[in-house]
């Protein structure tokens, strides 16, 4: 096919010589019709077919769906496309050569937004534990067009009154991992920017409660805040718990620092006591995340030392 319309190309150039009698036509432009650009652009950017306006040659721009783009010139070679969605852009071109249809299909005006998942539901007002680990996932509205390429996750503690900043996680990808030592309602707020510059936000709302999470069993540590000596309790125990733990000879618990997440201190302990003594003397003043582990099972909370 190639080869046949070079030979055509070739025959409508040389009609009318020998020279100073021009061609007919000169046709090689039409061989291989192609819009230009990407497949993703932004809105107000240009595109384009290479051929020549002229009294012989027209082209007419339209797109399909109609209605989401504008044409800053539809009867151009080249134009201004103004719009946002995946649209199927066709130049229409009428020339001495023939008539020729281009199309391509494009996405304009980068994505449709994100949303975000916590623990890998897409749920609103959930309820989850203190110091529980929480995995925040990112996913695009629309599942074709995933063009964020910043995130930027936050979020603020509603039953705060004081508080009205949105407190920055340090996360800068499409997932982050938080977790929250202060019980409250609180606010998840994801902003990704597309490649447009275009920004989307997403908001979900949490709360942190001891009352939540896995609730395998209850810890409480006193006193708290603690200086010399601290007395952790374990009660409340699920029947599941007592059934596959009860034959263990030994519990570990196991401080760690909460902003580094390094442990402190580990003790392995009796299993099947209600009561446990621990030495915090020298341990230097802070937060910690005291955690309790039975085999498979596991609670946390949050304790000082001053």
């Amino acid at each position: 096919f190639q080869r046949n319309g070079n030979w055509l190309a070739q025959e409508l150039t040389q009609v009318g010589n020998p020279p100073p009698n021009p061609p007919v036509a000169n046709c090689s432009t039409f061989c291989d019709l192609q819009i230009s650009g990407n497949n993703q652009i932004c809105s107000g950017s240009q595109v384009n077919v290479p051929v020549t306006v002229d009294p012989t040659t027209t082209v007419t721009w339209s797109a399909s769906p109609a209605g989401i783009v504008q044409f800053g010139c539809s009867t151009c070679s080249q134009t201004t496309v103004i719009g946002n969605g995946t649209v199927t852009l066709t130049a229409n071109i009428t020339s001495n050569c023939g008539n020729f249809v281009v199309t391509k299909q494009i996405l304009i005006g980068g994505s449709f937004g994100n949303n975000f998942t916590i623990n890998y539901s897409t749920g609103d007002n959930e309820c989850y534990g203190l110091l529980e680990w929480l995995n925040l996932q990112s996913f695009p509205i629309n599942t074709q067009n995933n063009y964020a390429v910043n995130y930027e996750w936050s979020y603020l503690l509603e039953s705060n009154n004081q508080q009205t900043v949105w407190t920055t996680l340090t996360c800068s990808y499409s997932s982050c991992t938080a977790s929250f030592y202060e019980e409250g309602n609180y606010r998840i707020r994801l902003i990704t920017t597309d490649i447009c510059g275009a920004q989307f936000v997403a908001i979900k709302y949490i709360t942190v409660s001891s009352s939540c999470g896995g609730g395998f069993f209850r810890i409480t540590a006193s006193p708290n805040p603690a200086t010399n000596d601290l007395y952790v309790t374990i009660d409340n125990e699920k029947q599941e718990v007592k059934d596959k733990t009860g034959g263990l000879s030994n519990i570990q618990i196991t401080l760690y620092d909460l902003f580094t997440s390094q442990i402190v201190r580990r003790w392995k302990l009796p299993n099947n006591q209600k009561q446990y003594h621990l030495n915090v003397t020298r341990l230097r003043k802070g937060q910690y995340v005291l955690q309790v582990v039975k085999g498979n099972y596991k609670e946390s909370k949050l304790v000082i030392i001053e």
